[in-house]
């Protein structure tokens, strides 16, 4: 149940940290211009030798002379041995892991001075290099360093040296060079220029002639990156500053290969392949039968076109941009041309082995089965026996599904039916979901249909039934006769205790696109709807698999905000109209986090919302800040396979990036309520779009805070600095 209260008792509270870097749609991960400290790097250096950070320019008789040691913001790192014909050491080790998951052409790029200082006899040579070494398993392991008196003997990922003569430069140099990352390469070197002139006396490097710019591209997306750069330099007066540190990539939800056009019959020998959307900055190729084919075309940041082909199995490389030029290829493939009939006939399949290739094949089931893992296809026709898909299985199709009389297919509980091309099923199939067991009296849960045709009494072990009104943001009463609309939400009341409660959805499969119109827009704190909680959505995954919230807020951003609210109704039910509202957890789909809500005595939340609803379950969104619309649309594109077992989950999905801080209240009656503060580049220290209001919890406890007189559950706040007041 949803409405306002008012609670404010303070009881103990924990907290934890975590610390990943930050997502948004801009393409620096992470970076560190060394403005008078890092605050990327752990750095230590050995004795004789000194680090600093520099804001002047090189003396007039350094070389080069006079000249900015400051590439951008106020200062650079300095590095300097303070003996000479002894080679000294910096090193310097990203404190946190990085998070490139989320990115696409992940580069590592530094800015590079070399100085003769208050000398014109000296400068960078064989015993002056910088070295990158990145770690893929959050610093446990880099390449094994080794060098002797020249670069090209040092192992590393990148090696940054002067070769066999003097040279300087300053920042102002326009030369650039890059490698691509191999892990089983030894070593990669970049030289400070391609021209050497040797001489007694420094080469001051002008122009494109020195390289002040290097970069490591290629470098992997994943979740625990770690850097390390080493510096060496062997005289007093050979000299680097290193500035502008930056991870790169571009955000990116990788495309997938989509084949439209033609015809949608599994028989089909011609279609049009191309991709959902593309990266500026990228370029793309066709792929046929593991052969790249036809021209390289560039990313626009829209859909791309190949155009027709016949039949193969196809995917896209994604190429980078020159220099260093990284090719790779997207995940999703399509076939076109059928993979043949598979007919199971009671005992076996036609083809001799059950139906998972590549969604290639025509499925017919004309005998009772009952699935033993999942299965996918291109469609399937089920015209005799009975057809079990069984928990957690999922029936994974790329068209159509029609249940043919006498034929019968039932879906378990936590199984999924996932469709990808919007086309028409026929027949209807039994869908079956339950809830977790109620250990009291009067509990609600929350549920949706995911079939057409369904009404309330689908669900048993029920005495009360409701809809949510937006009109005045509360409930409506309804009957067990209520049809259940697509797309909407219901809340079902079980009036015993120690059962769950089971759906049993009978009629024919939602698939394609959901429209759900004429919703009300929130419009009591202008721009800040979204967290006023004044008008909700009760949305209901119309689908037979689970959806996708981020997804769905990605496609809705417009008319709904980015918290979810999850009912758990933990706490058990006194009398009459009031819950606990703390039982709402949630998840914040642009921050990839969310609150839970705890059992009694928890010290943490045991139910956390998560990104993903289950078939037949529905949760609560508030209206957008600014709505430009009153429609939202549930697609085939925001349904995914499996993540459908549970109503609730036990644990946080964190996919996105910032600094996160959860906060718990409990007391010694067993309330619960946690609240999340996220720090990150998104967010101010006011009210924001991504903030979530609170749906407000137990009486005598609560948790909350406060920004622009809105009591938030999640507050999106700026980039954390230890001084901040919360």
């Amino acid at each position: 149940m949803k409405t306002k209260l008012q609670l404010k008792i303070i009881a103990v509270i924990t907290f934890c940290l975590t610390s990943i870097t930050m997502q948004s749609q801009v393409t620096t991960i992470a970076s560190d211009g060394f403005n008078g400290s890092s605050s990327l790097f752990t750095i230590s250096n050995e004795s004789n030798s000194t680090v600093s950070y520099s804001n002047t320019n090189t003396s007039a008789n350094s070389i080069p002379a006079s000249t900015s040691t400051v590439a951008e913001g106020t200062h650079s790192l300095k590095f300097k041995a303070d003996v000479d014909n002894t080679i000294k050491v910096a090193t310097l080790i990203t404190t946190n892991n990085i998070d490139t998951s989320l990115y696409t052409d992940v580069q590592i790029s530094l800015r590079v001075m070399g100085v003769s200082e208050s000398s014109n006899s000296n400068g960078i040579d064989a015993n002056d290099l910088i070295t990158i070494d990145i770690s893929t398993d959050g610093g446990i392991t880099y390449k094994a360093r080794t060098r002797t008196v020249s670069a090209s003997s040092a192992t590393s990922d990148l090696t940054f040296g002067g070769g066999s003569s003097n040279f300087s430069w300053s920042f102002g140099t326009t030369g650039t060079s890059c490698v691509v990352y191999n892990p089983s390469a030894a070593n990669t070197t970049i030289p400070v220029t391609a021209s050497i002139n040797s001489g007694s006396t420094t080469s001051n490097l002008t122009g494109a002639n020195a390289k002040s710019k290097i970069t490591l591209k290629g470098v992997p997306s994943i979740t625990n990156l770690k850097i390390r750069i080493i510096i060496d330099t062997d005289r007093i007066s050979e000299v680097f500053y290193i500035d502008d540190f930056k991870v790169t990539g571009i955000l990116s939800n990788l495309p997938t290969v989509i084949k439209t056009g033609g015809s949608t019959s599994c028989t089909s020998t011609t279609a049009v392949i191309g991709i959902s959307s593309s990266d500026i900055g990228l370029s793309y190729q066709l792929v046929k039968n593991g052969t790249p084919t036809g021209d390289i075309i560039a990313g626009t940041g829209s859909a791309i076109d190949f155009g027709t082909q016949t039949t193969g199995t196809y995917t896209v490389n994604y190429i980078t941009a020159a220099p260093c030029i990284v090719t790779k290829p997207l995940a999703t493939s399509q076939v076109i041309g059928s993979g043949g009939v598979n007919t199971w006939d009671g005992n076996a399949w036609s083809l001799g082995n059950p139906p998972v290739v590549n969604g290639t094949q025509e499925l017919i089931i004309a005998g009772n089965y009952s699935s033993t893992a999942s299965i996918s296809g291109c469609n399937c026709n089920v015209n005799s026996g009975t057809a079990v898909m069984n928990a957690t299985h999922a029936m994974s199709l790329t068209n159509e599904l029609n249940v043919n009389n006498p034929g019968t297919l039932k879906f378990n509980d936590k199984s999924s039916l996932f469709q990808t091309n919007s086309v028409d099923n026929t027949g209807n199939i039994t869908y079956n979901r339950s809830s977790p067991t109620l250990s009291g009296t009067n509990h609600y849960e929350y549920w949706a249909s995911p079939v057409v045709g369904a009404t309330l009494t689908s669900i048993d072990n029920a005495d009360n039934w409701w809809s949510h009104n937006q009109a005045n943001n509360y409930w409506t009463q309804a009957s067990g006769s209520t049809a259940m609309d697509k797309g909407k939400g219901y809340i079902v009341r079980c009036p015993s205790t120690g059962v769950a409660q089971s759906g049993v959805f009978t009629g024919v499969p939602t698939n394609g696109d959901v429209t759900v119109t004429g919703l009300i827009a929130d419009v009591t704190t202008a721009g800040y709807a979204s967290v006023d909680s004044d008008t909700s959505f009760l949305l209901g995954n119309p689908y037979p698999s689970a959806l996708d919230l981020e997804a769905f807020y990605e496609d809705n951003s417009g008319v709904v905000a980015s918290t979810f609210y999850f009912w758990t109704h933990i706490t058990q039910y006194v009398s009459g109209p009031t819950y606990s509202f703390g039982d709402y957890c949630t998840y914040n789909s642009v921050l990839g986090a969310g609150t839970g809500t705890g059992a009694a005595g928890a010290d943490t939340g045991a139910t956390v919302g998560s990104r993903y609803v289950a078939a037949g379950q529905s949760v609560f969104v508030d209206m957008a800040a600014i709505p430009t619309g009153s429609t939202v649309v549930f697609k085939n594109s925001q349904r995914v396979i499996g993540n459908n077992s549970n109503f609730y989950r036990t644990a946080a999905t964190q996919n996105t990036a910032s600094d996160k801080v959860w906060f718990n209240i409990k007391n010694t009656d067993g309330a619960f309520k946690q609240n999340l503060l996220a720090y990150t580049t998104l967010g101010t220290n006011g009210l924001d779009y991504i903030d979530a209001v609170t749906y407000e919890s137990h009486p005598g406890l609560d948790l909350y805070t406060i920004a622009d007189a809105k009591k938030l559950v999640i507050q999106a706040r700026a980039p954390f600095v230890n001084t901040d007041v919360v």
